[in-house]
């Protein structure tokens, strides 16, 4: 039925006079305002709700990972070990760790790294520069610190003091995986990689023993809670170091 035909239809009808004859000339003039209005709130709800499940699940921390392929399992062991250790830097009552992987090595040979295929290394230098210009991971797990530092200037001491501003300071930038108690005596479990580790089982610390670790600086100045958190972090994960 044509609108012009539903109005002149229900306009005459006398079986409910008065209210029924406003509503009918109400709705015939404003049901498309009715209908955006419906429209609308319906996306500022959806909008709403992306938003607070945006929020909700950004992570407390990211650690990013500068080395030879992990096994899958050894990288998951990872991220929830640093979970449990983590504090929850956004206080939304959950701890969340993203663990992000550059792959540019194809083996753990700290003096002699064996690069990896082309097309991955250059997937992985990408992801890595989309990391370090949006300054998303604070944690570096590295397999060559010296280049890692070389070419992006990320590093800051341990201390969390900048090296242009401390040039004189003993304080290293990093150091190396087994001079953390806290990381080194991680439970990371077994390789279950049935290739890998098919003459016998793999500790998957083994896997990590030739990394070293550094951090970012974080500005307390513009981000006082965040800088906060990660000093909370880094104070659990430096128990036992000689910077405690």
């Amino acid at each position: 039925m044509l609108r012009d035909d539903w109005y002149n239809l229900h306009k005459n009808d006398d079986s409910n006079p008065g209210f029924k004859k406003k509503w009918v000339n109400w709705w015939y003039y404003n049901k498309w305002y009715v209908v955006a209005a419906v429209v609308a709130i319906a996306m500022l709800i959806d909008l709403g709700h992306s938003i607070w499940l945006n929020r909700t699940n950004q992570p407390d921390f990211q650690i990013g990972y500068i080395g030879c392929v992990l096994p899958s399992d050894t990288a998951e062991h990872l991220e929830q070990s640093f979970k449990e250790l983590a504090p929850d830097a956004n206080g939304d009552g959950k701890v969340i760790v993203t663990f992000n992987e550059y792959a540019l090595y194809g083996s753990p040979d700290a003096e002699n790294p064996i690069p990896v295929d082309p097309a991955m290394n250059v997937a992985a230098q990408t992801r890595l520069s989309v990391d370090l210009q949006s300054h998303d991971s604070f944690l570096f797990l590295m397999l060559d610190p010296e280049r890692f530092q070389s070419d992006s200037h990320a590093l800051c001491r341990l201390d969390g003091s900048l090296p242009e501003e401390t040039p004189d300071s003993s304080v290293p930038m990093y150091l190396p995986w087994k001079d953390f108690p806290v990381l080194a005596e991680m439970d990371l479990g077994t390789l279950s990689d049935p290739v890998l580790a098919a003459s016998q089982p793999i500790e998957n610390q083994t896997l990590l023993e030739n990394l070293f670790v550094g951090r970012r600086y974080i500005n307390p100045e513009t981000d006082p809670e965040y800088a906060k958190a990660c000093e909370e972090f880094w104070n659990i994960l430096l128990a036992g170091t000689n910077l405690q």
